[in-house]
């Protein structure tokens, strides 16, 4: 272990963001399985408070995966699929209540219905999408269309993934583990930057002279 610092663990996994202010020092940001850990070099401005710091260890909570379709017998397979995975479940059976849900209950995986009434699932997908507040959410497709241009008018809506009726279970489970690893590594992406700006700013306010 070095003298005056935290040396992680070799055997754990995880990431190391540096960001180097200028007339101020240097910040590490360790980013592990457990947690979030800061650990600030020695410099000009930097409080000693900060040396080290525990920003995240409350453990995560289930994933929110929102199922929209309208036919309540695929609904409830799909649901019953998920039943083996460590996640909640949302359903809508309809693209106005899928809206309606999210504005309330933020989910972390859509699985979204195409042919739906009301609201087709490609108006569904393109409203999430052009929303900053769901925008980030993945969506997958679920369909029984399987030509070109539905494929194409599918992306242009903003769909990261699809799924082919009739669902394989094994193929569904594999595209939900990644969605769900994209989002929570994503989210956590988030909440790094913005630390590591909040960080940054209050080095700023203790040395007015680094600004």
């Amino acid at each position: 272990m070095q003298q005056g610092g935290w040396a992680p663990n070799r055997n754990a996994s995880g990431r190391i963001i540096c960001q180097t202010l200028l007339d101020t020092g240097s910040l590490l940001l360790y980013t592990m399985a457990n947690g979030l850990f800061l650990n600030c070099l020695q410099g000009k401005g930097v409080p000693s408070q900060m040396s080290r710091r525990n920003v995240q260890t409350d453990k995560e909570p289930l994933p929110t995966v929102l199922i929209v379709d309208d036919n309540q017998q695929n609904l409830e397979l799909l649901q019953a699929y998920l039943e083996e995975f460590h996640c909640r479940t949302l359903a809508a059976y309809n693209g106005p209540e899928a809206l309606e849900i999210l504005k309330n209950h933020p989910s972390d995986l859509i699985l979204l219905d195409i042919m739906m009434p009301q609201m087709s699932g490609f108006e569904v997908c393109r409203r999430i999408k052009n929303d900053p507040k769901t925008t980030d959410i993945p969506v997958i497709m679920v369909t029984a269309l399987n030509e070109p241009g539905d494929i194409e008018r599918a992306i242009d809506c903003g769909a990261d993934d699809f799924l082919s009726k009739p669902v394989n279970k094994w193929e569904l489970m594999t595209r939900v583990k990644t969605m769900l690893k994209l989002k929570r590594l994503t989210d956590k992406l988030e909440r790094t930057l913005a630390y590591l700006s909040e960080i940054e700013e209050e080095a700023r306010r203790t040395n007015p002279a680094s600004r």
